[in-house]
């Protein structure tokens, strides 16, 4: 573990940036190449999406959907890596969408896409199952770096979302020790890599164990 008086001062971005703030995955260079769906029923939305997904070789978006029904017959077509979806589909959010995912390919992984920013409910999105939530606010690589970080078996986690898992963990004195400081740190929005600097642990591992806790968390 880092000597306190040897870690570097923490880095904490402007909470506007989105969810890179909070994100932690491993290496770009080792991450594979994945199949994407995307259910969104905002079209600009959508499109920004699957302009930003398609920017990067390593991913095919294989299918797009305007609406939860399409989406989920989508989803059990294709059978993607990853479906990015939006959390509020029909108006309200509802975290049994990722439940309907899932259960439409159990294999896939999922990303959620929302406006929220009410600790509860993205709690229950993490317990619906999601390995990743992004913000519609944020930059547009945002879900890039999520779904190219969950597809590789990390968790991607905005602040907010970071604390939604803390508190659902036991909270700053009940939650597993490994992930207790860590999530701290990035529900304050701190830099995902002074963040490893501080904890001692490679990103890699780090990513490892926030992963652990969010499929600890949804099941």
């Amino acid at each position: 573990m880092t000597d306190p008086a040897d870690r570097p001062p923490l880095r904490v971005p402007d909470p506007r940036a989105g969810a890179v703030t909070g994100f932690v995955g491993p290496d770009r260079a080792a991450l594979p190449a994945c199949r994407v769906v995307v259910v969104d029923d905002l079209e600009l939305a959508r499109r920004r999406t699957v302009v930003a997904l398609e920017a990067d070789d390593g991913v095919d978006v294989v299918a797009e959907a305007a609406g939860r029904e399409a989406g989920l017959a989508r989803v059990a077509a294709e059978a993607p890596d990853v479906t990015v979806v939006a959390l509020a589909l029909d108006d309200e959010p509802d975290p049994g969408v990722v439940t309907a995912v899932r259960g439409a390919w159990p294999g896939g992984r999922v990303v959620v896409v929302t406006t929220a920013e009410d600790d509860h409910l993205l709690g229950s999105v993490l317990a619906a199952g999601a390995h990743g939530i992004v913000t519609r606010e944020g930059p547009a690589g945002a879900a890039l770096e999520a779904v190219r970080t969950v597809a590789a078996g990390g968790a991607a986690l905005t602040p907010v979302a970071a604390g939604a898992l803390l508190d659902r963990l036991g909270g700053r004195s009940g939650a597993p020790e490994g992930v207790r400081r860590p999530l701290s740190l990035l529900a304050t929005g701190v830099d995902p890599a002074s963040v490893a600097e501080d904890v001692g642990q490679a990103p890699d591992r780090l990513a490892a164990l926030l992963a652990e806790a969010v499929a600890a968390l949804g099941g």
